[in-house]
């Protein structure tokens, strides 16, 4: 467990708003319980909070950050002097007995992307904000690949399907930094 630095969290709540689309392109839409945007704020917490990591590290990556359109990717990383896709997938939502697990909606597996990165995100109003480290997994992985053919059903999405990689089955992100080049 990891504490949400203040002003991170301050300059996420910030600007978070404006990034909501006004509608969904792909995916399902919140449940009943669910506020529309916090996904949202959440992917932008766990983008801000992986590219401090990396940038702390004296590493080379990009953000981007994108307003009501989406986006195709979350952070760049230059691994061997070529720039990989990252998408950051955030939950607030880990049971215990299932763990730290990687889910990716089916909407989303064929996206141009490298690699996924699942954190956790809680946010509730008694607790320190805080962020779990679930790990990464690249996706030309004998793992990912065999998960991208034999889609589950998502906890709580009404029956929509996705990945499923169990957390023992990801990399720590400290063995992802390390594999970043460093800054010029």
């Amino acid at each position: 467990m990891k504490e949400i630095p203040e002003q991170l969290l301050r300059f996420a709540k910030y600007i978070s708003p404006s990034l909501t689309p006004h509608n969904r392109v792909a995916g399902w839409h919140e449940l009943e319980t669910e506020v529309r945007g916090t996904g949202d704020l959440m992917d932008l917490i766990g983008t801000l909070f992986i590219f401090d990591k990396i940038s702390k590290e004296d590493k080379v990556c990009t953000m981007n950050i994108t307003c009501g359109v989406g986006d195709d990717f979350d952070l760049e990383i230059r691994v061997g002097g070529s720039f990989k896709k990252v998408n950051i997938k955030t939950s607030s939502y880990a049971p215990f007995k299932q763990g730290l697990n990687l889910i990716v909606k089916q909407e989303e597996v064929d996206k141009n992307i490298d690699a996924y990165i699942q954190l956790f995100v809680h946010l509730n109003e008694t607790e320190t904000p805080h962020i779990h480290e679930g790990g990464w997994i690249p996706t030309i992985s004998k793992r990912w690949l065999e998960a991208k053919d034999n889609l589950v059903e998502i906890p709580r999405t009404n029956g929509h399907k996705g990945v499923k990689i169990p957390v023992e089955h990801l990399g720590s992100l400290d063995k992802l930094i390390s594999m970043i080049d460093n800054k010029f």
